[in-house]
């Protein structure tokens, strides 16, 4: 479930809740910073900071949040507290950043827009006033990857330079804190305080991950299944509408149940998606290869063994389409895992979706030996 489209969703519904933000971290901990946990108004959570002592004492600090409407920072040192240890950390210390979200909130339409940012595939970062004056903590400022933003955070010095960090961190998808001293500095103090200082979070936001899988048979099923826990959002694609259905995929996206020329022919691919290949046969595989060779879509990946993905290259290129869009296709997809059951197939393409999406090139060192493979002359043989 993507926080911020949930978050949305529950604000359309007229309701209340609080979004916690790991703000800082400082050694092992079993989270990550910018992980989020929403907390509605109800009392159930989407999303997770970790679990354990520390969700939970989370989750009664976003209660009191949104009973108060008023920000808070709470600080946790994993190492100092036995009882934060469950067995899910190796110690630490981080900071957790709550803010209720109210529907009426200036806020709000921020998110509403950096969901609609994320949803054309484009990329943006979040600065968030996490330490000021009353009037301005939990004050926003969305700065997109075009330059243009929504919101602010008091003008002036303080936020061109949080503009420019922001741009720092769209680029390398890494969140940072910038810290202004207003006493020490004048030109920062242009009102946004009397004195003191001013913290601001700035996160990176990536596009939604949507996943198209293409072939809705058992390897098409599991991939769904596995990409849906790693966060990825899934469309499903099938001529037979016994196998692409919602009953058999209620939480995809969309489920397209016919013949895969027409689905193809009304399908907008953005630039960040992931296309995965595993129909239930050759000439299938080989029609939206064809199809999505063409798109521009981030990564695009084949089941299959290396002589059927030498096959179909060889029969493409045949038909002119040029080596340089092939050597965009990962096949056959997958990392090395020893996988042999559609469950395990469906963690190893979906590990190397993660791998894709994380920039972790380091683990797919497969990906351009097989792209060799495929060009060699004596590959057909």
């Amino acid at each position: 479930m993507d926080i911020y489209e949930e978050l949305v969703r529950w604000r359309h519904e007229g309701r209340r809740a609080a979004l916690a933000t790991i703000i800082s971290v400082r050694g092992s901990i079993p989270s990550f910073e910018a992980a989020k946990m929403l907390v509605r108004d109800d009392g159930t959570i989407a999303g997770s900071i970790g679990g354990g002592c520390v969700e939970a004492e989370v989750w009664q600090a976003a209660r009191e949040a949104i009973e108060q409407e008023k920000p808070r920072t709470l600080a946790f040192n994993l190492n100092k507290n036995p009882k934060y240890d469950t067995g899910l950390v190796c110690g630490g210390s981080l900071e957790i950043f709550i803010e209720p979200l109210i529907p009426d909130a200036a806020a709000m339409d921020i998110y509403e827009e950096l969901v609609r940012w994320r949803r054309e595939g484009r990329r943006a970062a979040l600065a968030t006033v996490i330490s000021a004056g009353a009037s301005l903590e939990a004050a926003k400022l969305l700065v997109r990857d075009d330059g243009i933003t929504v919101g602010a955070i008091g003008g002036g010095p303080v936020e061109a330079e949080v503009r420019q960090a922001a741009a720092e961190v769209i680029a390398r998808e890494e969140p940072r804190t910038l810290s202004f001293d207003l006493e020490k500095n004048p030109q920062y103090d242009i009102g946004l305080a009397a004195g003191g200082s001013l913290e601001t979070f700035i996160e990176p936001l990536l596009p939604v991950s949507t996943v198209y899988v293409f072939g809705a048979g058992h390897v098409g099923f599991n991939v769904y299944r596995v990409a849906r826990i790693a966060g990825f959002e899934v469309v499903v694609i099938d001529d037979r509408e016994a196998f692409a259905n919602r009953e058999r995929f209620p939480e995809a996206r969309d489920v397209h149940a016919d013949e895969f020329d027409r689905v193809m022919a009304q399908l907008v691919v953005p630039e960040a998606a992931f296309i995965v290949i595993a129909t239930r046969g050759h000439r299938d595989d080989m029609r939206v290869l064809r199809w999505a060779a063409n798109t521009p879509a981030h990564y695009i990946g084949m089941i299959g063994s290396k002589r059927k993905v030498v096959t179909i290259f060889r029969e493409l290129e045949n038909e002119g389409i040029a080596s340089g869009k092939l050597d965009r296709i990962s096949a056959p997809i997958g990392i090395d895992i020893g996988a042999r059951t559609p469950e395990e197939i469906g963690v190893s393409v979906v590990a190397e979706l993660i791998a894709v999406r994380r920039n972790s090139e380091a683990a797919l060192p497969h990906l351009r030996l097989l792209r060799k493979l495929a060009q060699a002359p004596q590959a057909a043989s």
